[in-house]
């Protein structure tokens, strides 16, 4: 494999400008070939341990299913406009759910190692669910099918599934969630507060530009940078710095703040 290789690795080199001709393509089909067929390629076997490797980039999702150090499966996908805003660690949980449900066959009812470049995820995926932010909270709910033990890997040794994350498929309507509903909760018919006033509520928020701006950005994502915040929302950026979480219920708006612990 390695002089398939060469006409690619010469571009590790910081001398050499880059280009991609003939020579490169081909030397790119092939490794894509050899890379899914035998003997890189492995066959499942029930009886031996399951490892999924995982990892997120700014705009994709690569998930890996190995056995024996060798792989099963390749997935990978992009992420939609607004999960491209997510914070890093949700980024991350994100790609542990595309991975156990598009290997859901395998994984689903036996013990599966994790592997995830982002250290936290092994203890924050270990704490009472309550705790967490509401979008951390809908992804830990959707792995709690499933026997999963996240460890963390040094980037380096996670090659395949960093680079799947970085060349993932142009699809962005893939559905992540299709069970969440099940655990949604019915806020209306626990507030405490009358059929009347739940309606002025709602009618005070449509009219108010502030809470309509906050609606919008809730629904597509916070950009990266407070500067591309609208002013009547810089209130709100710490908050979101601090993991509370706010979220859209049939036309008001909530929070959740998770316990946080040193």
């Amino acid at each position: 494999m390695a002089s398939e290789s060469a006409p690619l690795r010469e571009f590790l080199e910081k001398q050499v400008a880059w280009h991609w001709d003939q020579e490169q393509e081909t030397s790119f089909q092939k490794l894509k070939q050899m890379v899914s067929s035998t003997p890189v390629l492995g066959y499942y076997d029930p009886s031996k341990p399951l490892t999924l490797s995982v990892d997120a980039s700014s705009k994709g999702l690569g998930a890996v299913l190995f056995q024996d150090e060798k792989p099963l499966a390749y997935a990978a996908r992009a992420l939609t406009p607004a999960q491209q805003h997510y914070a890093q660690i949700e980024k991350e949980t994100l790609g542990i759910v595309y991975g156990v449900q598009k290997f859901h066959q395998f994984v689903y009812g036996r013990p599966t190692e994790v592997e995830s470049d982002h250290k936290p995820l092994q203890y924050i995926l270990n704490r009472p669910l309550h705790q967490a932010p509401l979008r951390l909270q809908k992804l830990m709910l959707t792995l709690q099918r499933y026997d999963l033990k996240v460890k963390y890997r040094p980037r380096v040794e996670l090659s395949v599934a960093d680079a799947l994350s970085r060349s993932y498929l142009p699809e962005t309507t893939q559905t992540l969630f299709p069970d969440l509903e099940v655990n949604e909760v019915h806020l209306k018919t626990h507030l405490p507060m009358s059929p009347e006033k739940y309606v002025d509520l709602q009618q005070a928020t449509a009219a108010d530009p502030v809470m309509q701006a906050l609606s919008s950005i809730i629904k597509h994502g916070w950009p990266k940078s407070k500067e591309d915040v609208p002013n009547a929302l810089h209130q709100y950026w710490n908050s979101r710095l601090l993991m509370v979480s706010y979220f859209e219920h049939n036309g008001l708006l909530f929070l959740t703040v998770g316990e946080k612990k040193c």
